[in-house]
């Protein structure tokens, strides 16, 4: 089951804002979270640079505690003194919801950097437990080499000895021989001198063999040496790359430090600017709706800036700029004792300055009023089966959720979608078409290539009716025989990739959307929805809708409140009567839930009728 949340859902409105200007102990505490933020990033180069910490207090103090290294320098564990940010609470913050947000993301940050550092203190302490490893292999090879050189020295007095006895055997034979030769005849003399000689060659043979073991001793100590020196070798490389990390984390820290500084500068002054606009849209549009307006909430622009890089096994890299803008205007209008609530939204991947202009603001502000207007006015749903038409843009999430989920590469190939295995079916009515673009400019669901490194590009999924396939991340493909559609996604580097639409579209026909509306005997025209659910396997959804009317007779009777569309994804498909020419992508508000995980979609369609679904009252 997967959701969709509306969009007043997915950026829930701040608090109501007086039209005022910011108080002078709201300026002084914000002063004092971005002096305590600095604070603490001044603390992260120091460390980065080897400097010892310095504890200020405050919110942000933190403890260090010194640590030995391998060259002797002092290292430090850092642990996040949180206790001190309840010490002195002071008084509770008095600025919008959106402001607190943006505070708490740069205390989240700074929290990633001191978890960056150790992580980096981890590695150091690793580091040198294989330095302690190396040094206690390069003493026992040193060991090694002391117990062969006593080996060999051993050796050499046994050889001597034994040559020093030889030589005075010989010496001795030879004085007894000469003594005996006096007194022998020729004949003995010369068997005699038989017996000499080859004592001599025995001795000679003697003297070859203890230079043959003096040889091979020799031999031995030089590999013994040469292997030492190979260790000792490998040492000083472990050694230097042991430096070399060490300052490549130093300077990773530094250019971390000063990127952070940098972009809280950036960020007070891009929330500065918010305010101001913010005021000033407030202003304007509450000079003009006076009179029955209660509240009017505007979401600050919600503004994220993500750079991705991605390393493929195969080598290849990928690198790309990801921004992404969200705004939200909430409004609740009474009127005789009845109070309704409206909201509108809009977003893309541009720039923050863009979407911070007061005519964006103004417009959202006037399309939350005309809804909230309307549903002072609405009546209770009738239930039951009727006609039902849809309008263009923002109700393609019905499409998202009923069938787009259901042309994902992994529920097909597990066989736990309605749509697996019918490629080349006829799955829905003559003329739709259905499209999963990811390349199209500046919308929410856009990317240049996906989390794994696929280019982005249009996928027909239906053509006129007829199944042509599903979307695919690598691994799906792979495992089904089929090409990377570039829908790889993941939520963040730390989730799953898994196939996921981008900007998933029903392209437009050729009625004239009054025409498809007059065409309505009895039944409900959907303006705007809300959230979703839908069910993958047997393609059952439920939606809400936020503006509807009910149309008799081509007439429309009046505006109904909480109307539910209730039906069958693959049905309504082959359901579509008519499609008008009035083609729009949605406002840039939404959100897909799909494992855990979220990540931004577009969406988008024309008015289109479907023949019958079954619209759940209320009053």
């Amino acid at each position: 089951m997967t959701e969709v949340a509306s969009p007043s859902a997915a950026a829930p409105p701040p608090p109501p804002m007086e039209p005022r200007a910011i108080p002078a102990d709201d300026e002084a505490l914000i002063r004092s979270l971005v002096e305590d933020v600095n604070q603490t990033a001044s603390k992260i180069a120091r460390r980065a640079r080897g400097e010892p910490p310095q504890n200020f207090g405050g919110p942000s103090s933190v403890a260090a505690t010194p640590q030995a290294t391998l060259s002797g320098l002092p290292r430090f564990a850092f642990t996040p003194n949180l206790s001190a940010r309840s010490a002195n609470p002071g008084p509770p913050p008095r600025f919008d919801a959106a402001t607190r947000a943006e505070l708490d993301d740069k205390h989240r940050q700074i929290d990633n950097l001191t978890r960056t550092v150790e992580a980096m203190e981890r590695e150091l302490s690793r580091r040198d437990v294989e330095t302690k490893t190396l040094r206690r292999e390069l003493a026992t090879a040193h060991a090694e080499v002391e117990e062969r050189d006593a080996q060999i020295a051993e050796v050499c007095a046994e050889w001597e000895r034994n040559l020093t006895a030889a030589q005075k055997s010989r010496d001795a034979d030879v004085a007894s021989l000469e003594t005996r030769m006096r007194h022998l005849s020729d004949v003995e003399l010369a068997a005699l001198k038989a017996q000499v000689e080859d004592a001599e060659r025995r001795a000679a043979k003697a003297t070859a063999r203890a230079e043959a073991a003096e040889a091979r001793a020799a031999a031995a100590e030089q590999e013994t040496r040469r292997q030492v020196a190979e260790r000792d070798r490998k040492f000083a490389l472990s050694a230097e790359d042991f430096r070399r990390a060490s300052a490549e984390r130093d300077a990773r820290a530094a250019e971390l430090s000063q990127r952070y500084a940098a972009r809280l500068a950036e960020d007070e002054r891009r929330h500065r600017r918010t305010l101001e606009t913010l005021r000033a849209a407030w202003d304007d549009e509450r000079e003009e709706m006076r009179g029955e307006m209660q509240t009017v909430t505007a979401g600050a622009a919600a503004f994220v800036r993500r750079e991705v890089d991605i390393l493929r096994p195969d080598g290849a890299t990928f690198s790309e700029i990801r921004p992404l803008v969200r705004l939200n205007v909430s409004v609740t209008l009474e009127e005789n004792g009845r109070r309704e609530s409206a909201s509108a939204g809009a977003g893309g991947r541009a720039a923050y300055e863009e979407w911070i202009q007061p005519e964006r603001w103004q417009d959202m502000a006037r399309r939350a009023v005309k809804k909230a207007s309307v549903n002072l006015q609405s009546i209770p749903t009738p239930a039951g089966q009727m006609e039902v038409v849809l309008g263009p843009g923002w109700p393609a999430v019905l499409l998202h959720e009923a069938v787009g989920h259901g042309l994902e590469g992994d529920f097909n190939r597990k066989g736990t979608s309605v749509y697996a295995g019918r490629i080349g079916e006829q799955v829905a009515a003559k003329g739709v078409t259905v499209v999963d673009d990811g390349a199209i400019e500046r919308r929410r669901g856009s990317l240049s290539f996906d989390d794994e490194g696929t280019p982005t590009q249009r996928n027909v999924l239906i053509e006129d009716g007829i199944l042509k396939g599903y979307m695919q991340d690598r691994l799906n493909a792979r495992l089904m025989g089929m090409e990377p559609t570039g829908n790889g996604r993941r939520e963040s580097y730390e989730a799953q990739t898994m196939p996921r639409m981008t900007n998933t579209v029903m392209l437009g026909g050729d009625k004239d959307p009054e025409e498809i509306v007059a065409s309505i005997k009895r039944g409900l025209w959907a303006v705007d929805f809300g959230g979703g659910q839908v069910d993958i396997t047997s393609g059952n959804f439920v939606f809400q809708c936020t503006e509807a009317y009910l149309v008799e007779n081509g007439k429309v009777v009046a505006p109904v409140k909480n109307a539910t569309l209730i039906g069958h994804g693959p049905t309504v498909l082959q359901d579509v009567t008519m499609i008008g020419n009035d083609f729009a992508m949605d406002d840039g508000v939404g959100m897909c839930g799909k494992a855990g995980q979220s990540v931004p979609v577009g969406v988008g369609q024309p008015t289109l009728k479907v023949g019958a679904l079954t619209v759940g009252g209320a009053g």
